[in-house]
């Protein structure tokens, strides 16, 4: 997903993302747009907010697998993200609230697409 390093923040639709932000300096990254990865697992999904950095999606799809659900969530302005939990208690159209760890985030260039904290 796509989002901006400024002053040392990392932002998603010009909100925080990370209250640590040791990591990220310690990476050394480039001021400017990068591409976040982070796998569908490492997504935290939750109902209710319990802290600022926690970004407000709306539930897209759900692929029941039995011991688990795909959620397609929507996280605002056209772009969508993938998350797996294992409590199954997610419907189409909750809205929802989604939190990232920076320890599993990984940083891809904008331009090139390589992986910059390799």
């Amino acid at each position: 997903m796509p989002v901006n390093y400024q002053k040392e923040m990392l932002t998603l639709n010009e909100r925080p993302l990370f209250l640590n932000t040791e990591h990220l300096k310690n990476l050394g990254l480039s001021e400017g747009n990068l591409y976040l990865g982070i796998r569908p697992e490492h997504i935290i999904v939750k109902r209710k907010q319990e802290i600022s950095l926690e970004l407000p999606a709306r539930v897209d799809q759900v692929i029941d697998y039995g011991r688990y659900q795909q959620l397609t969530l929507n996280i605002g302005k056209r772009q969508t993200i993938k998350a797996i939990v294992t409590n199954n208690e997610f419907k189409n159209d909750d809205p929802v609230y989604i939190l990232l760890s920076e320890k599993r985030t990984l940083f891809f260039d904008h331009a090139s697409k390589k992986n910059v904290d390799a």
